[in-house]
């Protein structure tokens, strides 16, 4: 632990500047301060050609054109089959609920014509339109509804 305080005394000590006003001394921490400024400056302006790949023998930069694309393609494939898998359930989905509002319609439809003309057969009536509006939203075609006198 002691070292760590030496060290860091040492770094403060040539950051801060001198309290005398000894030429000598103000004029080596100048000098300090203008090459760490320059180094520092150096730095960052090295970092731009480095990072772009225009020093491909030291560094080959971090987002080369031909790597991007190549994510870029991947992901596009990527996603393109997670659409068709959706797509795919969806027709499945579509296809279940379908069978369902048939299977749903014909049952009523068969209640429907067991009844006497009247109240009751006009809330059939309004429940088999419901379930035809429900068919044609999920598979866009109409169904065919028998006859009473089919059944």
């Amino acid at each position: 632990m002691s070292w760590a305080y030496d060290v860091s005394k040492a770094i403060i000590g040539l950051i801060v500047p001198p309290t005398r006003s000894e030429p000598g001394k103000l004029y080596l921490y100048r000098i300090r301060v203008t090459l760490v400024a320059c180094a520092a400056f150096l730095g960052l302006m090295a970092t731009w050609p480095l990072a772009t790949g225009m020093m491909p023998t030291i560094f080959e930069g971090f987002a080369r054109t031909s790597s991007v694309e190549n994510v870029y393609d991947k992901l596009t494939r990527n996603i393109d089959q997670l659409k068709h898998r959706i797509n795919a359930l969806q027709d499945a989905d579509d296809s279940h609920w379908a069978n369902q509002a048939a299977d749903s319609l014909l049952q009523l439809d068969q209640q429907r014509c067991a009844l006497p003309a009247g109240g009751a057969r006009q809330l059939y009536d309004q429940l088999i339109q419901d379930r035809l509006r429900e068919y044609q939203r999920i598979t866009g075609t109409s169904y065919p509804l028998p006859d009473c006198r089919a059944l």
